[in-house]
């Protein structure tokens, strides 16, 4: 006759009751030390098991667009004589170029076809286009394209430009003032080579510097710097 099964309840009763009896003999170290390592062990798959962390995203946004144009807008300046097309300029011919240049490379969006845009944009201006803007760019000379209207109109846009950017006037900017005051600004009316000077035989000028300024040698001996 096989023997008599003992209940699940009882079995596993029994059981526990050994292993408390066999963990009570070990001593008092062990047991800490096994409970220890335990714990460090659930601790560690926790931490394994925990989903890393997004990084946050540190990359600056490149600045709007808009900001650029609000900084391009010279609607709110007017310049004394803009109505009557009659600001004083003050730039040579090269100068305007430079800026020109500049600007350009300052704002790689734009294109000489876009700035003549910007600039023909200016009231009291008179048909401004990549055509003629590239003509007068492609003269060299102080006064070369001086009665453009694309050099007076690129004038007064960035005499416009350098008031909203509250920037100072040049040294050649004071310069020009110095030379070209009491003529009511540079020579805008009148081509460079329809120019001349009247003196009497022996006498001469010498070469024009950057800012349009000879000086005339007289028989006398004495010289005058003059506009020309």
């Amino acid at each position: 006759m096989p023997p008599r099964r003992q209940p699940l309840k009882t079995v596993e009763a029994s059981k526990l009751k050994a292993l408390e009896s066999l963990v009570n003999e070990l001593p008092e170290d062990v047991v800490d030390q096994t409970i220890s390592n335990t714990k460090k062990r659930k601790s560690s798959t926790l931490e394994d098991a925990e989903p890393s962390k997004p990084k946050k995203c540190t990359k600056k946004s490149p600045p709007a667009e808009e900001d650029e144009e609000d900084v391009l807008d010279l609607s709110s300046i007017t310049l004394p004589g803009e109505e009557s097309h009659e600001v004083e300029v003050y730039d040579t011919c090269n100068m305007i170029r430079s800026k020109i240049a500049a600007f350009l490379k300052a704002h790689p969006k734009e294109t000489k076809a876009s700035l003549a845009r910007r600039i023909n944009a200016l009231p009291y201006v008179n048909n401004v286009n990549a055509r003629n803007l590239g003509a007068f760019m492609a003269k060299n000379g102080y006064d070369s394209g001086n009665t453009s209207e694309a050099f007076y109109a690129a004038y007064v846009y960035f005499e416009k430009l350098r008031i909203k950017q509250g920037k100072p006037k040049s040294k050649d900017r004071l310069e020009m003032e110095r030379v070209w005051g009491d003529r009511g600004g540079f020579n805008i009316t009148t081509i460079g080579h329809n120019k001349g000077i009247i003196m009497r035989v022996g006498e001469g000028f010498s070469k024009p510097n950057k800012y349009g300024e000879t000086t005339l040698h007289f028989n006398s001996g004495k010289t005058q710097k003059v506009a020309f």
